[in-house]
């Protein structure tokens, strides 16, 4: 329900009222810029390059380590669409429905406006915050790892 200035919100058993605001919305084509920060509507970006395996892997959800050698530039950061799929990490290569998994994280309609994912050559690579593709993973075999990390916005 929309009013002049406000929104309510009725997700699963809350009532949630807030002041009207524009969802963050755009692209960012990213070229390959390792060492700068990137910001944009959702937030900020890190990106790094290291050679090989990492010997230490950051255990949060806002750190993406990637393959390299499978990453084809340049980047795309967008909003996420009703129909995008990917391989989500740890799934063994099967593919699921962005919508699917955010609704199997209940996220509310708001906190969904708020998904952004990493296109590489059309595919999912990252949908930022949550989980990476599996085609994208770290291996032995990977000759260098693309490290990004995601400082989202803070917003209501």
């Amino acid at each position: 329900f929309i009013s002049g200035n406000y929104q309510l919100l009725i997700d699963r058993k809350h009532l949630i009222i807030r002041e009207k605001d524009q969802p963050q919305t755009g692209i960012l084509i990213m070229e390959e810029m390792m060492g700068q920060n990137i910001c944009f509507a959702g937030g900020e970006l890190a990106l790094s390059v290291s050679p090989g395996i990492p010997a230490v892997f950051e255990p949060t959800r806002q750190v993406a380590y990637l393959d390299a050698e499978k990453i084809q530039w340049p980047l795309k950061i967008r909003n996420w669409k009703h129909g995008d799929v990917f391989h989500p990490f740890g799934m063994q290569g099967k593919r699921k429905k962005i919508q699917d998994l955010l609704t199997d994280l209940k996220l509310s309609r708001w906190e969904k406006e708020k998904v952004w994912v990493m296109e590489s050559n059309g595919k999912v690579c990252w949908v930022l915050g949550i989980r990476s593709d599996e085609r994208f993973k770290v291996t032995k075999k990977t000759v260098s790892c693309l490290m990004v990390k995601f400082l989202p916005t803070i917003s209501s």
